[in-house]
């Protein structure tokens, strides 16, 4: 054996000897409440022994790598596991906060309104594999004939008119649930029209370039943090009258590339607080279109939305701060 070899494969010896030991102390500590709770005293052994040799396998399979490569990807690995690490806790979060939310709006099932539901017929079936039919002519037209929204509508137009005939709802039923369906989306049709209406106005009337120039020019007397994080707010802000994210890119991002520089700061950063910023404000802006059409859809006034979605906004923009202070910590570029 090569001298070089000889401390990596002592390193191995060492990792299985503790992985070992590991296994058998899981097995001395956890063997009696097995056996009293699961009538197995192996019961947690036999899980962690499947964890352990997956360990075992994956790090004889990363051993196979040479070292230059792992040292050049050390970095961009590093990155990876953080932003997947700031992933991984907003949606702890956000599903903690809507268990939570769930908890305390419970209804029992004795005081639940309604029958109980009936199995699926054929019929049924038909509709539902109806609907998945459309579903991927739509996929297929968009990514093979470049479909536009007037052939992806009348390909759902059609899928209501033919689940109709199917359901034995009968032309004169099928033009009356249209109807039903058109009179319950009006309301959320209007405000996507409200809401495109004041993206044009201060579009056309070059509001928001004077907004914008308003908002992020003083960034650029604070120290490095402080103006990444005023980033992160300012395009918070930006989101009310830009309610499009790629148009917000291309309006702030000209202007927001130069102030990074000047500052030190990297782009990446920059990246960062535009994404955390304008995205998360999709939860929270009024002329988000999309946003008020789900909610008239399902009879959600915008009020009670903030009620509940502000809190967790307000948490899921910490943790975006808190990630920024990192990227800019570890020198993130």
């Amino acid at each position: 054996m090569p001298t070089s070899q000889r401390p990596g494969r002592q390193v191995l010896l060492i990792a299985l000897f503790l992985a070992g030991v590991g296994v058998v102390m899981v097995y001395s500590s956890s063997s009696v409440l097995a056996r009293e709770r699961f009538a197995d005293s192996s019961f947690f052994l036999d899980r962690q022994l499947m964890r352990a040799l997956f360990g075992v396998a994956m790090m004889l399979l990363l051993s196979r790598i040479p070292l230059p490569w792992l040292q050049r990807a050390s970095l961009p690995m590093f990155v990876a596991s953080i932003l997947f690490l700031v992933l991984v806790l907003a949606m702890v979060l956000w599903i903690g906060m809507t268990m939570r939310y769930a908890a305390g709006a419970r209804v029992l099932a004795s005081e639940a309104s309604g029958e109980p539901g009936e199995s699926l017929t054929a019929r049924d079936l038909s509709v539902l594999g109806l609907i998945a039919a459309t579903f991927s002519t739509a996929i297929w037209g968009l990514l093979v004939l470049d479909w536009d929204f007037n052939r992806l509508s009348a390909s759902f137009f059609i899928m209501g008119v033919i689940a109709g005939l199917v359901s034995r709802m009968g032309f004169g039923g099928t033009a009356d649930a249209y109807v039903r369906g058109f009179r319950e989306m009006a309301y959320a049709a209007l405000l996507l029209g409200f809401a495109g209406a004041i993206t044009v106005v201060l579009g056309q009337g070059r509001i928001i370039d004077t907004i914008v120039h308003g908002i992020f020019v003083p960034l650029e007397s604070l120290p490095r943090l402080a103006s990444a994080l005023g980033m992160m707010v300012a395009q918070a802000a930006v989101h009310v009258p830009v309610p499009s994210n790629s148009g917000q890119a291309v309006l702030t991002m000209p202007v927001l590339v130069p102030v990074s520089d000047l500052l030190g700061l990297p782009r990446q950063v920059t990246i960062l607080a535009y994404q955390y910023g304008g995205t998360l404000a999709d939860l929270v802006t009024p002329t988000n279109g999309s946003l008020l059409a789900v909610l008239a859809a399902a009879d959600v006034p915008y009020e009670a939305w903030l009620k509940y979605v502000v809190p967790l906004y307000a948490a899921l923009i910490a943790l975006s701060a808190v990630a920024i202070a990192v990227a800019i910590a570890i020198g993130l570029s």
